[in-house]
């Protein structure tokens, strides 16, 4: 399986919101920042880590909850509810576009 290692971190600027769809509801967090991260490829049944020849790197938004002890975390750890990422200043999605959003998620062959 492919993982991510955290090699730095850089905060966001206050602003930045992501939204998650849960069942039920929309959470808006403060975005705590981006993570830089190199993967690797991790063995499911020993938990052995290993390099991998197309290593790739990314750049991606991070948040920090209470739910998790305040560990700053990948916002695709949590994939299949995770909707958008918001600047400051930009307005978030109204109630239509929500719900056009979990329509399009209850297709059949959707991702996410």
């Amino acid at each position: 399986m492919r993982a991510w290692r955290t090699l730095d971190f850089k905060p966001a600027p206050p602003g930045w919101r992501v939204i998650y769809l849960n069942p039920g509801d929309r959470e808006v967090l403060p975005m705590a920042g981006w993570l830089v991260q190199d993967s690797y490829l991790l063995d499911l049944a020993t938990t052995e880590e290993h390099e991998d020849d197309t290593t790739e790197r990314r750049v991606i938004a991070a948040v920090c909850t209470d739910a998790e002890g305040w560990t700053v975390r990948a916002v695709d750890d949590d994939e299949d509810h995770l909707w958008t990422v918001l600047a400051p200043g930009e307005p978030e999605p109204t109630q239509d576009e929500e719900a056009a959003e979990r329509a399009r998620r209850a297709e059949p062959g959707t991702d996410r």
